[in-house]
């Protein structure tokens, strides 16, 4: 049981409506998500920055049949005032190696994503999705569109990466989630 204590408009509302559109961006647009809650893409945005980019960065155990591994995800999408749009600007899902298991994500992060080698990784940057296998890029696909949504809503993974099954259950997961929008409230 997690519980957020702080005082009126500290934020407790804000950080369960993030992790509810987070959730919802692999089974939907974002755009949509925002319309039915009655938000319009301009009305994100950070009182902390004037940046346009919206970032999330998670650390998601995952158990399957192989054991359990941690992933981080972390996904950016970039909001226009101008066109009032919002598209993804990057993703990425990375398999942890198990000595991180145990290990603060700030331990992590603070001994530079560089220092490890993910045992695979799927990302998109540049408009292509990678998939990436000990550090070679093992399958690389360029989309023609622009997303408004999180990879995962599109991706297929051939069944010879040893990520798809990580990612598999990570969509279901996501897809079985009910809707946090109550809990704001």
């Amino acid at each position: 049981l997690n519980v957020l204590i702080g005082a009126n408009s500290a934020g407790k509302s804000t950080i369960i409506q993030a992790i509810d559109m987070l959730i919802n961006s692999v089974n939907r647009d974002v755009p949509e998500y925002l319309s039915d809650r009655g938000w319009k893409v301009d009305e994100i945005k950070s009182q902390i920055t004037k940046s346009r980019t919206l970032s999330f960065l998670s650390r998601i155990t995952i158990d399957t049949e192989k054991g359990s591994r941690d992933l981080l995800w972390s996904i950016s999408f970039l909001i226009t005032q101008k066109d009032n749009s919002i598209v993804l600007h990057e993703e990425s899902i990375e398999i942890l190696p198990k000595e991180t298991i145990g290990q603060s994500l700030s331990t992590i992060l603070d001994s530079s994503r560089f220092s490890y080698l993910s045992v695979s990784e799927i990302t998109f940057q540049d408009g292509k999705i990678r998939v990436i296998e000990n550090g070679k890029i093992v399958e690389e696909n360029k989309l023609s569109m622009n997303l408004s949504s999180s990879i995962l809503k599109i991706l297929k993974i051939p069944s010879v990466f040893e990520i798809k099954a990580y990612i598999d259950r990570l969509i279901a997961f996501m897809q079985s989630s009910l809707s946090l929008e109550a809990l704001s409230i």
